[in-house]
C-alpha cells in the first residue's frame, strides 16, 4: 500500500484493508490540500483543548435525555478507539453497543453490510422511519 494510505488502513488487518477503496485516500488528500481546508484543519486541532471543556455538558445532556441510540464502532480506530464507544455507552446505558472487532476508522467502507444489518434490526425507537428501507436492503432472512 502507498504511504498516504496508512491513515486510512494502517490500523486494521490486511484482509480488512482490501475493503477500503483506494479512491478514498486518493481523493481525500487533494481535497484537503487547499489553503482554506488546511487552515480549518489546523484550527480544529488548535481548539481541541477548548472542545474538551464542553464534554461534561454534553455527557450530562446524554444522561438526562437518554435518546434512543445505536452505537456501532470500529475498536481498531486510531482516532477514536474502543474506549470512546464505551464512554458513550456509559452515558447512554440503554443504547445498543456493537464493537466490530476487526474494524477501524473507516467502518462503513469496510463493514457496511454488518452496520446495515444492525441498523435494520435495532430497536424501532432508534430508527422508526428508516427500518423498512434498511430491511429491504438486508438479507431477506433478517426482514
Amino acid at each position: 500500500m502507498r504511504k498516504a494510505s496508512a491513515e486510512f488502513v494502517g490500523e486494521v488487518a490486511d484482509d480488512v484493508t482490501t475493503r477500503v477503496p483506494p479512491e478514498l485516500w486518493k481523493l481525500h488528500w487533494p481535497l484537503m490540500n487547499t489553503p482554506v481546508r488546511r487552515k480549518v484543519a489546523v484550527g480544529l486541532m488548535e481548539k481541541l483543548e477548548d472542545n474538551l471543556a464542553w464534554f461534561p455538558r454534553y455527557q450530562a445532556w446524554l444522561r438526562e435525555h437518554r435518546p434512543p441510540t445505536l452505537i456501532i464502532w470500529g475498536p481498531e480506530d486510531g482516532y477514536m478507539p474502543a474506549g470512546s464507544a464505551r464512554a458513550y455507552h456509559r452515558d447512554l446505558p440503554d443504547a445498543e453497543l456493537h464493537l466490530l472487532t476487526d474494524a477501524g476508522h473507516w467502518l462503513l467502507e469496510t463493514h457496511f453490510d454488518a452496520v446495515l444489518r444492525w441498523s435494520a434490526t435495532s430497536s424501532p425507537d432508534i430508527m422508526p422511519d428508516g427500518r423498512a428501507v434498511l430491511r429491504s436492503r438486508c438479507d431477506p432472512a433478517i426482514a
